[in-house]
C-alpha cells in the first residue's frame, strides 16, 4: 500500500515536471512543441485514476497561457474554468484572483462562442474586481451572463469611460449586444 502511495506520488511529479517543461517550451516560442506535449500528457493523464488535482490544474493553467498566447479567447476561457476547478482560490493571492478574472472577463467579452458565463458568475473570484478600476468588467460579466438586455446596455453607458480604453471591445460591442439577447433568449427558454 505504502509503495503504491509513493509510486502515484512518483507519477504525480514527473507529470508536473512535464507539464513544467511544456511552459518552458511556450516561454521560447516552441508552440507547436508545447501544445503536442500538453495533448500527450492530457491522453496519458485520461487512462491513469488517481491523479492528484494539482497535475489537473498545472496542465489546465499551461493551456490557458498557451491559448492566451495565441488569443484564443474560447479555449483560454475553459481553460480557466478547469483550471479553477482544480484550484482553491484559497491557494491564490488576491493579485492572482484579479488577474485571472480580469483576463478571463476579456475572454468572454472577446469571444465569440463564449456563452457559459454563468460558470464563472458562480465563482466568489470574479468578486475580486469590485472596488478595483475593473469593476465596469465585473458588471458587464454579470449583466451579460444574466442576459439582462437592458442592464447591459446601462451599464455600458454607466461605464463607457473604462471600455473606450479598450478598442477590441469596442469594436465588439454589436456583437455583445446580440450575445445578450442570446443569453436572454437562453434564460427564457431554461
Amino acid at each position: 500500500e505504502e509503495s503504491k502511495d509513493r509510486l502515484k506520488n512518483k507519477q504525480d511529479a514527473l507529470l508536473l515536471i512535464e507539464v513544467s517543461q511544456a511552459e518552458q517550451k511556450l516561454r521560447l516560442g516552441l508552440h507547436h512543441d508545447c501544445i503536442e506535449a500538453l495533448n500527450d500528457i492530457r491522453s496519458r493523464i485520461e487512462q491513469l485514476s488517481d491523479v492528484d488535482a494539482k497535475v489537473f490544474s498545472s496542465l489546465a493553467h499551461v493551456h490557458g497561457l498557451y491559448y492566451k498566447r495565441k488569443d484564443d479567447h474560447e479555449n483560454y476561457y475553459k481553460s480557466c474554468l478547469q483550471y479553477l476547478a482544480y484550484t482553491p482560490t484559497s491557494d491564490m493571492s488576491d493579485a492572482e484572483k484579479k488577474e485571472l478574472s480580469t483576463k478571463m472577463g476579456m475572454s468572454i467579452l472577446l469571444g465569440k462562442n463564449v456563452f457559459n458565463i454563468a460558470e464563472l458568475l458562480d465563482k466568489d473570484i470574479i468578486n475580486s474586481l469590485i472596488g478595483t478600476p475593473f469593476e465596469w468588467l465585473y458588471h458587464m460579466m454579470k449583466t451579460l451572463g444574466e442576459g439582462k438586455i437592458s442592464d447591459f446596455e446601462k451599464t455600458v453607458k454607466e461605464h463607457n469611460e473604462y471600455i473606450s480604453k479598450f478598442p477590441n471591445i469596442v469594436s465588439e460591442m454589436q456583437y455583445l449586444e446580440q450575445k445578450v439577447r442570446i443569453i436572454a433568449f437562453l434564460e427564457m427558454i431554461f
